[in-house]
């Protein structure tokens, strides 16, 4: 049971409406958005499980019980749990039922403007392993800029990073909690009391890390954008047009992650049962 909730905490600590009378988006525009508002290189090949990977390497510190060759093991089981194809497919299949084409046109107009594309090469840059090291090597200096970080604050409320990562978080450990007890023992009913005792433990401290480390990265891929663009790139986000755009393209990789999620799941299962079997012969 301990090392159960080992493993399920350090992949804790790692890690709408439809427009039913409205015109359906064409394939095309569909294309064009996905490439101006920047989805298609954020969430390019490796992108995703590089990042998924370096977070659960900064969460290792936090976590013991997980023995070397266990964690490499792991490793392994993450990285081929989460497909870049699988994540662009159902963020593009949730643009295509919720944002109508009449909409892109707002859209193509702000992704095409000067701004528009400083902001989203902005985040291209941000949004790979390599900036993921040095946003975290310079946190303290990105940290002490309050004007950002009070628009990166905006932001977060405004987009619901924070909260949603929170609700993944918890999403992924539950399930890999479930699925390594269901694989230990097939015959039993799961015993999630453990779990939650140890999440209601954990959850304040893992809201607040959530909240700073989406500030951070907030702060960090906007660091360039001067403080009056960054108020437009704001008004940009909470427009309705927007938002309906952004809820959609969430709501895609919620959808692809949960997916993931349960590949992992039962990757991370087999492995916990076949190191356990290694564990009892000696």
């Amino acid at each position: 049971m301990k090392k159960i909730i080992c493993i399920s905490t350090l992949v804790m600590v790692m890690l709408l409406a439809c427009n039913v009378w409205a015109e359906k988006i064409t394939d095309s525009s569909l294309d064009k958005l996905m490439s101006l508002s920047g989805i298609n290189k954020q969430f390019s090949k490796n992108s995703v499980s590089d990042m998924v990977l370096m977070g659960i390497e900064s969460a290792k510190k936090d976590v013991e019980g997980i023995s070397d060759i266990e964690f490499a093991d792991m490793k392994i089981g993450i990285g081929n749990a989460f497909s870049a194809e699988d994540l662009l497919k159902r963020i593009r299949d949730e643009i295509k039922k919720n944002v109508s084409e009449s909409e892109t046109k707002n859209l193509f107009i702000w992704y095409e403007s000067d701004l528009g594309k400083k902001i989203t090469k902005a985040e291209e840059k941000a949004s790979t392993a390599e900036a993921f090291k040095e946003m975290c090597n310079n946190a303290e200096t990105l940290l002490k800029e309050k004007k950002r970080v009070e628009l990166a604050q905006k932001m977060d409320e405004s987009l619901n990073i924070s909260d949603t990562m929170v609700q993944l978080q918890i999403k992924t450990a539950a399930a890999v909690f479930i699925a390594i007890s269901i694989a230990m023992e097939p015959d039993k009913k799961v015993n999630l009391k453990a779990f939650k005792e140890n999440l209601k433990i954990r959850k304040p401290q893992m809201i607040k890390k959530t909240k700073e480390m989406s500030i951070l990265s907030l702060v960090y891929s906007y660091r360039n954008i001067s403080i009056d663009s960054l108020k437009k790139y704001i008004e940009f986000v909470e427009n309705p047009k927007t938002k309906n755009f952004n809820d959609a393209a969430m709501s895609g990789i919620k959808k692809a992650l949960n997916h993931s999620i349960k590949k992992m799941a039962k990757s991370l299962a087999k492995l916990f049962k076949k190191h356990s079997k290694i564990e009892n012969k000696h």
